[in-house]
């Protein structure tokens, strides 16, 4: 029995903590606070709580319990808060004898005292602290621009250094050259492995049925007199070792006969023969498989019975002659072309820019043949002396093409006569057998046709090669000259 009511006394005390404590966390603070203007001092507020817990013990405790709890409090009201009386007989009892109204009493259950009213949140207004707005700063004033300093007075030019001595270049080691003197012959077979020299005065022959075999780039020069003496059953034979070789140069006053001679594998300058102001005569001369050209400068040239074709040329006609200061020009009964050459160019070039000068020229019996271009160009600012009868002008874009430069020129002095002018055509332009800057006689030659040569103005029926204005072709011939090769 004494053990059942300490196990009361333990619940009481513990539900009376439990009270207390749920009173400091909210509910009995949330009463007193509903009751703060209403509730007079030291009133006894007697409320019944019925415990609901579980006990320590294995008894269950059922008692109600009444706890009376006296809670006095002190609020201190705020001067704007002033108890508005809801009786009259309360109002006598605030308003003091003379007349003043008396502060209301202060509930004595407040327990905290404000210290400041609490700040009403304007949703408005913003809550962070604007940042200050810099005020614009001084603008200085322009600067007054610094007079120009004056130009200190040049100082004077040191005097030039000696310049020192060049060194010593070392003297550039001559290209090895094999020297001939007085009268060489060669013959058999001949190796040149250095480039030749016929000295002036000089004579180097080559014996029949030689062959002489050029290093690459080699090179025969004739300052006197060269005789390459081939016969058609032993004929001379001028190549190279391996790699194409240079050719043969024929300086002024020198000489060169080249006779039943074959010349291949040159032009490694892109120069096969050249004859300066000297004599060139090839009889019987075959070029083939070589990579360069004739040119002839002021030079006496004489071609005959020689064949000139399949050579493959980088730029410029095969033949290219210039006469500047005196030289002639005579080709027969050989053939020049076909050549592998650059659109435009021909098979004989000559060039006579001097109005002083003469210009002999003579082509017989002998083929001219181009793939475009014209097949011989006659470019002189000087009467032309000579003659072209019984020769082929065949294929590319013209046969025979006259220019001058002075039009006052009176005329080419050469005959044409018996010439076969066949077989042009043109990709970019009209084909013609002959034009001219100048007025040309053309007359008796066979222009491919019998109705005679192709102009609407004059030679209205005619249907062969078209003639310019200025060529002059009556009397064309009716049937191939019988003269004139077969190309």
């Amino acid at each position: 029995m004494m053990s059942e009511k300490l196990l009361i006394s333990g619940a009481v005390i513990a539900m009376a903590a439990a009270l207390l404590l749920w009173y400091l966390t909210g509910d009995v603070r949330t009463q007193v606070a509903q009751h703060k203007l209403t509730t007079t001092p030291a009133v006894a507020l007697t409320t019944p709580i019925t415990p609901q817990f579980t006990a320590l013990a294995t008894i269950a405790v059922t008692s109600t319990v009444e706890i009376s709890l006296t809670v006095e409090t002190t609020v201190i009201l705020t001067p704007a808060m002033t108890a508005v009386p809801t009786r009259p007989e309360d109002a006598l009892l605030l308003t003091p004898a003379n007349g003043v109204a008396a502060p209301s009493p202060v509930p004595e259950f407040a327990t905290e005292v404000p210290t400041e009213v609490p700040p009403v949140f304007n949703p408005t207004m913003a809550t962070d602290v604007p940042t200050m707005i810099p005020e614009a700063t001084y603008t200085p004033m322009d600067t007054e621009t610094p007079a120009d300093t004056s130009t200190p007075a040049p100082t004077d030019t040191p005097l030039a250094t000696n310049t020192p001595e060049p060194t010593n270049t070392p003297t550039p080691v001559p290209h090895p050259i094999d020297v001939l003197k007085g009268n060489v012959s060669w013959n058999g077979e001949k190796i040149v492995s250095k480039d030749v020299l016929v000295s002036a005065g000089s004579v180097l022959t080559i014996e029949p049925g030689t062959t002489v075999r050029f290093g690459t780039g080699i090179s025969l020069y004739v300052d006197g007199k060269l005789q390459a003496l081939g016969r058609s059953d032993a004929p001379v034979r001028l190549t190279a070792a391996r790699l194409p070789w240079g050719g043969v140069f024929v300086r002024p006053n020198g000489d060169a006969l080249l006779v039943s001679t074959i010349i291949s594998n040159g032009g490694a300058a892109a120069t096969v023969l050249y004859a300066e102001q000297s004599n060139l005569t090839m009889r019987d001369v075959t070029m083939n498989s070589n990579i360069g050209q004739i040119r002839l400068s002021d030079a006496v040239t004489t071609i005959q019975q020689s064949v000139i074709r399949d050579n493959s040329l980088a730029y410029g006609s095969m033949i290219d002659a210039s006469i500047d200061a005196g030289g002639s020009i005579t080709i027969e009964n050989s053939r020049i072309g076909p050549n592998m050459q650059v659109d435009g160019t021909s098979a004989l070039a000559l060039l006579a820019p001097n109005a002083q000068s003469t210009v002999n020229l003579t082509l017989s019996g002998s083929i001219f043949t181009s793939s475009s271009g014209a097949n011989v160009v006659i470019n002189s600012a000087a009467p032309v002396n000579g003659s072209m009868q019984c020769n082929v002008f065949a294929d590319g874009a013209i046969g025979v093409q006259i220019r001058s430069s002075l039009p006052q020129m009176p005329g080419i002095g050469f005959a044409l006569r018996n010439n076969a002018i066949e077989r042009h055509s043109a990709k970019y332009s009209t084909a013609r057998g002959m034009t001219s800057d100048v007025a040309v006689d053309a007359k008796e030659n066979w222009w491919n046709s019998a109705s005679g040569p192709y102009d609407p103005l004059r030679y209205r029926a005619g249907r062969g090669e078209s003639v310019g204005s200025t060529v002059v072709a009556d009397k064309w011939l009716t049937v191939r000259p019988a003269c004139a090769p077969l190309p």
